[in-house]
């Protein structure tokens, strides 16, 4: 997939400008609801049970979606198939859930057999209210986010996970201008994925072969 700025050359030796295309169309919008409304909710319940999270939530989104436009007739296209990817995986990010695993530290038995070296007390009497509910909250007993001693861990939580938004922007416009733009460094790991996106969307017999072989071994 080509980049802002590149360019082909033409017959008179000029570089000609990049066509941009987005891939920001109601199919990719029901794909990214898709993987909120399904994927989220699997994914959330199999950390809590077993610790471990759904393996690739982006990528099954993508197969799926991928093999519902053939059979409609219209292929997605390569912009379309990187949104999917790329914004899927984040659909299917739960960040309460961190929430869940600090209650833990507090109503566990096995941290009263940890101590504050400093006060000697145990460890779950030491943990700030703004990290978690203090020991013996009711929180605790109506297994509730809805509760007064959640506001300021919850709080925090999302001005943390509102703050990742500006810092990912702003750090792509100086990586892009710095490594792509100046420096012009290859990606190796961001062409693995966007092998994965030309592979499905172009559906190339000899990649596709790979491809498959690849998906039934993982």
């Amino acid at each position: 997939m080509k980049k802002k700025g590149d360019s082909s050359p033409t017959e008179t030796g000029e570089e000609a400008p990049t066509e941009l295309k987005t891939g920001l169309t109601w199919r990719a919008m029901l794909a990214i609801v898709f993987a909120a409304v399904t994927l989220l909710p699997t994914s959330t319940y199999l950390i809590l049970v077993s610790g471990a999270g759904m393996v690739g939530p982006a990528t099954i989104t993508a197969i799926l979606f991928t093999e519902l436009a053939r059979l409609m007739g219209k292929k997605l296209t390569k912009q379309e198939m990187f949104i999917i990817y790329m914004v899927a995986g984040s659909a299917t990010y739960a960040p309460f859930l961190e929430l869940v695993f600090r209650s833990y530290y507090v109503t566990s038995p096995l941290t009263w057999n940890f101590t504050d070296p400093a006060t000697g007390l145990p460890l779950p009497t030491q943990i700030p209210h703004w990290y978690a509910p203090p020991y013996g909250s009711s929180a605790y007993l109506v297994r509730s986010f809805l509760s007064p001693d959640w506001v300021v861990p919850v709080a925090l939580r999302v001005l943390a996970v509102a703050l990742i938004i500006p810092y990912d922007i702003a750090l792509t416009y100086i990586c892009t201008g710095l490594y792509v733009d100046i420096e012009r460094l290859p990606f190796p790991f961001a062409s693995v994925e966007a092998q994965m996106c030309i592979t499905l969307t172009e559906r190339k017999p000899e990649k596709m072969r790979v491809f498959m072989m690849s998906a039934i071994g993982a």
